[in-house]
C-alpha cells in the first residue's frame, strides 16, 4: 500500500491503521477486525473530501459491510477473505493517493475497482449471503507443561480470551508441573487454533448447535446495545442485522401457535419468541387470546369474554425477549415508568365528554369500542414521596396502555420517547410486569396497570437457566449475619462487589413496603437480603459489605450481602448447619441489630440439597 501522500488530506494515517489491522487480523482476529472496521471509517470519511467517484466510494462501502458481517459472524479468521480484504484494500488506497496528484492518474488505475477481480468477487460474496449467522464451536485443549518452562495458564488465558469465551479446569499440580484442560467457545477453525497454539492438544467438542446459537445470540445482543465505544452509525448497523437475523431465525407471527386464523386472536402479526418446545393451542368459544410479556418473556395470554371482574391466564411460555424496543418514558403522579410503543394507542386530551362513571371505576371513551380504565390509584410506586392517588377533575392528558387485552387511560404530566432491552427474570412476579434496561445500563419500569388476584402459571413448563459455562467447583466461603457460611460454587451465578439495590415502593393488601432488587448482566434479581441482616458482630462498626453473592439454581435465585469472601477447594473437617425449615427461631438481637445465634461456631452450609430450604428459610426477609 503507499505510505505516503502529498498533504492534501491526511490519508498516511488511516492507511498504516488499515495495514496494522489486516495484519492483526491473521493473529487475533476479533481486534483485527474491530481495528480495521475503525480505520476504514476514517479512511472514508477523509476521501470523501477529494474524491467523488461513485463506484470507488461504492467499493469502499462494500468493504465496509463485509467487514461489518463478518464481526456479525464471530469474527472467524478466513484465509480468502483475508487475502481479499488485502488487495482491495491495497486497491482503495493506490486511487486515493493517486487522485491527490491529478484525475488522470486515478482514472488510469479504475481497473482496480473492476468487479470481475477477484478480491472484490470475495468482497461481495460476504455481503450475497442471504443470513450470516453466528457459528460457535466448542474446543477442548489439553495442557500439561512444567511452569518454569514454558508458558503459564495466565498467558494462555489471555491470549485464548482473544480468540472467544474460555475458561481454565485445573485438574492436578504435582511439583511445577501443572495439568489440565481449557474451554473455549469461538468462531474460528481448529486448523487455525492448531497454527497458532501448536503446544496444546485440541479437539472439538459436540454440542447442540441450534440452541448454541440461539444462547449466543440471546448473550450478545444487550452488550452491544449498549456498546459505548463503537460508533454510532456503526452501531445502529450493526444492531439492525442482529435484528433482522434474529428475528429470522427465532421469532414468528403470535397468530402461528394456532391452528386457524380468528378474530379471537389480538396481535396475530406482532412477532413473538418460538416455543422450544412445541406449541399449538385450540380456539375456545368465549375467549380471547393475546401475547403478553412478563418478566423478559412472552407468554400466550387469555381470557374469557364478558367477565365482570376481567383475569388473565397463561397457557403457554414462549421464551425469552432479548431485542430492543422503543418506548414511551412517563412522568405520572405515581412517579416515572415506562411502556412499550407497541403496546400503547396513544396520548389523549381528556374533556368531560370523553369521561363517564361505570360502577367504581372511571372510563375514557377512546373510539365507539374502545373504553380505557382510568388509572387513579396503582399498587407500584417508583418514588417513596409520590402521590397515591388522583381524582378525576385534576387529569388533563392521557396515554393509553393495552395490557392482558383491556385498555387503560394513564394521566401523565409529561412523555418522552426511550429505547430499552427487557430484563430477564427466571421466574416472572406479581410486584412487576418488567424491568427494562436503557443504552447506559439505566433500570426502566413497566408496572401492572391492574391486579393480579394470583399470578397466572403455565402448569408443566419450566424454563432452565442457561448458562455460558457451569464448570464450578469447590466452595465459596464468608461472613454473612454474623456466622460463616459456605456456599457450593456451583450456585454462585456471580460474585460482584457490593451492589446497593434499586428500591421501588410496593402496595399489598393496604400496606406499603419496599421492594428492592439488582440488575446484572441483563438479569433482574428481586429476592435481595437486606443489609441490616448482614451485619456482622464481630466486625468494626464502619465496616461495610464487601460483596453481593447472587445464587441461582432450581428456578430460584437470591442476592446475599457477604462481609468477606475467599474460595476452597473442600469443606474443612468441622461441624455444620444445614437445616433452615426454622430459619426464624436462630436469629437473636444485638445492638439494635438482628443476627444469627453464634453461641456455636459451626459454620453453615448451602448446597445443591438444601438450597430450596434456604430460600424458603429466608423468605421473610426479603425485600
Amino acid at each position: 500500500m503507499a505510505r505516503q501522500d502529498n498533504g492534501i488530506i491526511d490519508l498516511s494515517l488511516p492507511i498504516s491503521d488499515i495495514e496494522k489491522a489486516l495484519y492483526d487480523y491473521a493473529h487475533s482476529p476479533l481486534r483485527g477486525l474491530q481495528t480495521l472496521h475503525l480505520a476504514l471509517l476514517s479512511f472514508q470519511k477523509n476521501t470523501q473530501i477529494c474524491l467523488f467517484d461513485p463506484l470507488y466510494h461504492q467499493r469502499l462501502g462494500s468493504l465496509i459491510a463485509a467487514t461489518e458481517q463478518l464481526l456479525l459472524s464471530g469474527s472467524p479468521y478466513v484465509e480468502r477473505y483475508h487475502k481479499a480484504f488485502l488487495s482491495s484494500a491495497d486497491a482503495l488506497a493506490q486511487i486515493a493517493m493517486a487522485c491527490q496528484f491529478s484525475e488522470g492518474r486515478a482514472e488510469s488505475l479504475q481497473y482496480l475497482l473492476l468487479a470481475d477481480r477477484s478480491c472484490w468477487q470475495d468482497v461481495l460474496s460476504v455481503l450475497n449471503e442471504e443470513t450470516v449467522f453466528p457459528s460457535q464451536m466448542n474446543y477442548l485443549a489439553r495442557f500439561s507443561m512444567r511452569q518454569s518452562e514454558s508458558v503459564s495458564v495466565d498467558v494462555y488465558l489471555a491470549a485464548l480470551a482473544c480468540a472467544g469465551r474460555v475458561s481454565f479446569d485445573l485438574e492436578a499440580i504435582n511439583g511445577k508441573t501443572v495439568k489440565g484442560q481449557f474451554r473455549l467457545t469461538t468462531a474460528q477453525s481448529l486448523p487455525w487454533l492448531e497454527t497458532k497454539f501448536p503446544e496444546l492438544q485440541w479437539q472439538e467438542v459436540s454440542a447442540d448447535a441450534e440452541l448454541s446459537l440461539r444462547a449466543l445470540c440471546e448473550f450478545s445482543f444487550l452488550p452491544i446495545f449498549q456498546n459505548t465505544s463503537m460508533q454510532r452509525d456503526a452501531r445502529y448497523r450493526l444492531l439492525e442485522q442482529y435484528e433482522k437475523a434474529f428475528k429470522q431465525a427465532f421469532y414468528q407471527p403470535f397468530s402461528q401457535f394456532f391452528p386457524s386464523d380468528d378474530s379471537a386472536i389480538e396481535w396475530p402479526n406482532r412477532l413473538v419468541p418460538i416455543a422450544n418446545v412445541a406449541t399449538s393451542l385450540e380456539i375456545n368459544e368465549g375467549v380471547k387470546y393475546f401475547p403478553l410479556r412478563h418478566g423478559g418473556a412472552f407468554f400466550v395470554g387469555s381470557s374469557v369474554l364478558g367477565q365482570e371482574v376481567p383475569s388473565v391466564a397463561y397457557l403457554s411460555r414462549l421464551g425469552h425477549d432479548f431485542l430492543a424496543y422503543f418506548l414511551y418514558e412517563v412522568d405520572t403522579g405515581f412517579g416515572r415508568f415506562v411502556f412499550d410503543r407497541a403496546e400503547c394507542l396513544g396520548t389523549y386530551a381528556v374533556i368531560d365528554q370523553n369521561l363517564s362513571i361505570d360502577g367504581e371505576w372511571s372510563l375514557f371513551h377512546v373510539a365507539a369500542d374502545i373504553q380505557a380504565k382510568l388509572v387513579l390509584t396503582m399498587s407500584l410506586f417508583s418514588a417513596v414521596g409520590a402521590a397515591f392517588c388522583l381524582l378525576p377533575q385534576y387529569v388533563d392528558q392521557v396515554l393509553i396502555v393495552r395490557q392482558g387485552g383491556q385498555y387503560f387511560a394513564l394521566p401523565y404530566s409529561a412523555i418522552r420517547e426511550v429505547e430499552g432491552v427487557c430484563s430477564i427474570m427466571s421466574t416472572p412476579r406479581a410486584w412487576v410486569k418488567n424491568v427494562w434496561l436503557s443504552r447506559d445500563n439505566g433500570v426502566l419500569i413497566e408496572p401492572w396497570l391492574f391486579h393480579f388476584d394470583s399470578l397466572p402459571v403455565v402448569s408443566g413448563q419450566h424454563e432452565v437457566n442457561k448458562r455460558m459455562f457451569t464448570y464450578k467447583n469447590g466452595y465459596y466461603f464468608g461472613f454473612l449475619c454474623g456466622r460463616m457460611f459456605w456456599i457450593e460454587a456451583a450456585l454462585v451465578f456471580a460474585l460482584l462487589p457490593y451492589q446497593s439495590p434499586f428500591s421501588v415502593v410496593y402496595r399489598d393488601d393496604e400496606t406499603f413496603s419496599s421492594k428492592s432488587f439488582i440488575v446484572h448482566d441483563g438479569r433482574c434479581f428481586d429476592r435481595v437480603l437486606p443489609k441490616d441482616f448482614a451485619s456482622d458482630v464481630s466486625a468494626a462498626p464502619r465496616q461495610k459489605k464487601g460483596f453481593s453473592m447472587i445464587l441461582e439454581g432450581m428456578g430460584e435465585s437470591v442476592v446475599l450481602p457477604f462481609v468477606s469472601c475467599d474460595w476452597c477447594a473442600s469443606l474443612p473437617d468441622a461441624r455444620y448447619v444445614r437445616e433452615f425449615t426454622m430459619f426464624q427461631e436462630l436469629f437473636c438481637h444485638s445492638e439494635g441489630k438482628r443476627h444469627l445465634m453464634s453461641s456455636q461456631g459451626d459454620g453453615m452450609v448451602i448446597d445443591k440439597q438444601n438450597f430450596l430450604s434456604f430460600i424458603a428459610g429466608f423468605q421473610p426477609l426479603y425485600h
